[in-house]
């Protein structure tokens, strides 16, 4: 998610937008990458927290003890 917005908004490949969130590259002035990356966790951040506050009233006698971040997608062929 993190490297198809920096893609969007900087109107960059994929490798180039892997290296800006990396910090292998310097996108130069501004700092959007920065910003992009923060707005990014928001959104992720928001929905997790949406699918604990689902899990929470859906099972009210049960507690959360481990949570697991998954996902991605590899890198496209060279």
């Amino acid at each position: 998610m993190y490297t198809s917005e920096i893609q969007k908004q900087l109107a960059v490949g994929f490798e180039m937008a892997e290296e800006y969130k990396t910090g292998r590259k310097d996108p130069g002035a501004g700092g959007e990458t920065g910003e992009i990356m923060k707005t990014v966790s928001t959104i992720l951040a928001t929905e997790a927290q949406r699918s604990y506050n689902f899990f929470s009233a859906t099972y009210p006698d049960r507690l959360v003890t481990k949570v697991y971040l998954t996902g991605g997608r590899p890198a496209p062929p060279s």
